[in-house]
């Protein structure tokens, strides 16, 4: 990770970003890592959730960061997923509202304010940090994919990291919403394209075919972003639970899954990620999900100059 972290510096990327999805590595911890092997480059989480960490740790983990990183951080959040919160013994309620009242407390405790808010999400008394965070205003990009949530960050976040495996048609809808909404003003849009590598093109639609399968089944915004019904979802899962996930992936048709990966040869993978370059994205995030990442830094980097 932190090989590739310091040779996308050099190859002139211009952010690292740690995500957290699932039951995955901490975003927090290696964001700091990533700052500490980089010197000119944006860092960030892509993204964590406001559940399972506390707003006063969201807004110290965040400031910590920054702080290292010498105000290069970004606090990347989305507003969690059921599957993966409710094992945790926490209910996801409210998650958009949660997400925005998370957002604006954190924001107060930046400027040093004493915090005391009873909301629809929220409730917290008499909160303060006990140091100056080297910036006020961190920059706070939301990873969202359903209407109410892009809807929000329009409104409240300084900018959108888009899901993975959704499509170019789906980028293109949401920067029409973001320049209808902004009247003009810049407004960030990141696309996150997943990137899937190999010498043989075959080989890499399949092993992206399990992660697609994964994530229209287990995230119902992905699917309704992909035009992938409720009722075709229930299909799949039934077809799983009735004769495994292999009968299940052979109803994922692999031109589904170019459409939502980068999933090929170096040049097909190139080919698709330039697709993503829309004149509205400000960048387009590399998530490498097989093969060598920093081959796949390298290949893709050839898009840079």
């Amino acid at each position: 990770m932190l090989r590739t972290a310091a040779l996308s510096e050099r190859l002139g990327y211009n952010s690292l970003w740690a995500t957290e999805s699932r039951f995955t590595r901490d975003a927090f911890t290696r964001a700091s890592a990533l700052s500490t092997t980089s010197n000119r480059i944006a860092v960030g989480t892509a993204v964590v959730n406001p559940f399972t960490r506390s707003i006063a740790v969201l807004a110290i983990s965040a400031s910590t960061i920054d702080e290292i990183s010498n105000g290069r951080f970004i606090l990347g959040m989305g507003p969690g997923t059921r599957r993966y919160i409710e094992p945790q013994g926490i209910r996801l309620e409210k998650p958009v509202k949660r997400l925005e009242e998370t957002t604006l407390l954190i924001r107060r405790l930046w400027k040093g304010e004493t915090v005391t808010f009873h909301g629809e999400t929220t409730n917290v008394s008499n909160m303060k940090l006990d140091f100056k965070p080297l910036r006020e205003k961190i920059p706070i990009y939301f990873g969202v994919t359903g209407e109410k949530g892009i809807e929000l960050a329009l409104r409240v976040s300084d900018g959108i990291i888009l899901n993975g495996y959704t499509t170019v048609s789906y980028l293109k809808d949401v920067c029409e919403r973001a320049r209808l909404h902004q009247s003009g003003s810049e407004f960030p849009i990141l696309a996150n394209v997943m990137v899937c590598m190999s010498v043989d093109s075959e080989i890499a639609v399949t092993a992206a075919k399990h992660l697609v399968y994964a994530y229209i089944t287990s995230f119902p915004a992905i699917a309704k972003a992909n035009r992938i019904s409720e009722k075709q979802v229930r299909e799949l899962t039934s077809l799983e639970s009735k004769y495994g996930i292999e009968h299940a992936l052979e109803q994922v048709d692999d031109s589904l899954v170019k459409e939502v990966v980068a999933a090929g040869t170096p040049e097909e993978c190139r080919e698709r990620v330039a697709d993503y370059m829309q004149d509205e994205v400000t960048e387009v995030l590399l998530t490498p999900i097989f093969g060598d990442h920093s081959t796949i830094a390298q290949e893709i980097a050839e898009l840079l100059a």
